[in-house]
């Protein structure tokens, strides 16, 4: 993994830190992925702004990626 500082809008005075990590193997495809966090580091711990909730928009799903054919 990755863990770096970032200054939003280019503020040094608002700085975000971004958790990177990668796996080879082991992606959707099957090969390898990476993923990426933004949040906070107080020097030991890293805590994510987002922490995991994701509600998807009403309505049907007309083709689907997340499996390893493709949506065939």
């Amino acid at each position: 993994p990755d863990l770096f500082p970032l200054a939003v809008d280019g503020d040094k005075n608002n700085i975000k830190w971004v958790l990177v990590v990668n796996i080879n193997p082991g992606g959707i495809a099957g090969g390898s992925g990476s993923q990426y966090f933004i949040g906070d580091f107080d020097g030991k711990k890293f805590t994510a702004d987002d922490k995991g909730t994701y509600t998807p928009p009403t309505g049907t799903v007309v083709q689907d990626f997340e499996g390893t054919d493709f949506g065939s």
